[in-house]
């Protein structure tokens, strides 16, 4: 009974701590301390899928060795070490022993109310986020609010709140509805009212991100999760499309035209000034003007070098570098081992892996462990031996 208490303190500081905490090296002690703890106290349940877990691992661990060849980076192997650890505490067994969903909505209303505070200039909120959450350059603020600002001026700009990066903002309200979602599917009860206001942010705070891969990867987790609602209400939602939603489109013709969020969203990779295919082309020249006959790069290919020299800002390029060729495959395979040993019912949390077209999951620290917990909730296979 004391250790399933320690769990759920754990588990919620770990979820709590996720989104609330500053960017600093502090914060990413606290996160790591809390993990390193839990493992302690669940030791015997790291033996869960031993062979499973020795087998990636033997595909990981290259990378570290032949770190030792290039520059090695202290930063780099802290954040090995916290995949490892990610990955030693997969299955957590306990994540849904949350008594309810407050938490959840909690941390959602939280980031919300900051974000719209700081759109709108709020003096307190501002005095708020620069003693809690300083950040040395902001690059991305390009907005200030006065009498004359319009709506226009708002959809037509980027907020990140006090994450400062509109994308990451983006995936962890993105992140939280998953999570949110995954516990309703697990207590099979829901207030339809609440459920509606609780989207409704969600997707009124990514839409003023104007992150378009957080905004995509929503729409198929919705349409996912919610197909049998859907099925059964086809009528009504085909009237909406047909009739509602075009009439609300024309009266508004003029916000959507600016919203960013909304630009070149089916052409990412086609227009030579949007980010997607800045993406796509800093990726494909990397590769193609890499020095094939070098043995030493060819070694780093294949098996990673720990580390990378490239700003990517897309998981594909960071697990190549870091992981190599070899890594990287057992990694995509690990995952599709993981999905077809999921509930079905909660396959929609794999569908976060579409904001690696322009971030990442698996690389990023926090959002490693959101994902750590969000799998573990869809994973079938649950025995006493998992983590707690």
């Amino acid at each position: 009974m004391r250790r399933e208490k320690i769990n759920k303190f754990l588990d919620y500081g770990l979820i709590f701590a996720v989104f609330t905490l500053n960017s600093t090296n502090n914060s990413s002690v606290v996160l790591f301390s809390l993990l390193l703890f839990k493992m302690l106290i669940n030791f015997s349940g790291l033996l869960y899928n031993i062979y499973e877990k020795c087998l990636l691992l033997l595909f990981l661990l290259p990378c570290f060795i032949l770190s030792f060849f290039f520059d090695f980076d202290l930063l780099q192997f802290i954040r090995l070490l916290n995949l490892i650890l990610i990955l030693f505490l997969f299955p957590i067994k306990n994540i849904f022993k949350f008594e309810d969903r407050r938490l959840f909505i909690f941390l959602m209303l939280y980031i919300f109310f900051l974000q719209i505070a700081l759109v709108f200039n709020f003096a307190f909120v501002n005095s708020f986020v620069d003693q809690f959450y300083p950040i040395e350059n902001n690059y991305w603020a390009s907005f200030e609010y006065n009498d004359s600002a319009g709506i226009n001026d708002i959809v037509s700009n980027r907020f990140g709140g006090y994450f400062y990066n509109p994308n990451i903002l983006g995936v962890n309200m993105y992140l939280l509805f998953c999570l949110y979602l995954s516990l309703l599917f697990k207590q099979n009860k829901a207030s339809k009212i609440e459920l509606l206001v609780i989207f409704l942010i969600c997707i009124i705070s990514i839409f003023l991100t104007g992150s378009r891969t957080s905004l995509i990867a929503l729409i198929f987790t919705v349409i996912y999760s919610g197909r049998k609602f859907i099925y059964r209400y086809i009528i009504p939602i085909t009237f909406s499309c047909l009739i509602l939603i075009p009439i609300f489109f024309y009266r508004n013709i003029e916000i959507f035209e600016n919203a960013r969020i909304l630009t070149n969203i089916f052409s990412l990779f086609s227009d030579k000034n949007d980010s997607g295919y800045v993406k796509f082309i800093g990726f494909y020249n990397y590769y193609m003007n890499y020095d094939y006959y070098s043995l030493e790069n060819l070694v780093s290919l294949f098996f990673g070098k720990m580390s990378w020299d490239f700003q990517f800002d897309a998981e594909l390029g960071y697990l190549l570098s870091f992981f190599g060729i070899f890594g990287t495959i057992m990694i995509f395979l690990s995952i599709a081992l993981l999905f077809f040993k999921s509930d079905p019912n909660l396959r929609f949390v794999y569908f976060i892996f579409l904001v690696s077209i322009g971030g990442t999951i698996i690389m990023n620290f926090r959002f490693s462990i959101v994902a750590l917990y969000l799998i573990s909730a869809s994973y079938k296979k649950i025995s006493n031996k998992c983590v707690e």
